[in-house]
């Protein structure tokens, strides 16, 4: 098996070898979903950072004895959003 590094940096080599094996593989679907893949790792990356940044407002806030209520709709929606990217993928096979 290839590692996915391997695999990301010599994806010409990896389709020669193929090719001289007799194998076929789709490596231009493959270069596609892991540009997907890495594209939703950052953003979910970038929500959860978001999510901890509005966390600790809330609680400097209601330490102060503000309200916070708006805030913490902001973070509802957060997890809500980064839920619906982890909900759209195909389970990992093991």
């Amino acid at each position: 098996m290839l590692e996915i590094k391997y695999l990301r940096q010599n994806l010409s080599a990896v389709q020669e070898a193929f090719k001289a094996r007799g194998y076929q593989a789709d490596l231009d679907a493959f270069q596609k979903w892991d540009g997907d893949r890495r594209a939703i790792l950052q953003e979910i990356e970038l929500l959860r950072h978001e999510r901890n940044v509005v966390s600790d407002r809330i609680a400097e806030m209601k330490k102060a004895g503000e309200d916070a209520e708006a805030i913490v709709v902001k973070c509802a929606r957060f997890h809500q959003r980064s839920r619906s990217w982890t909900k759209n993928c195909p389970p990992a096979r093991k």
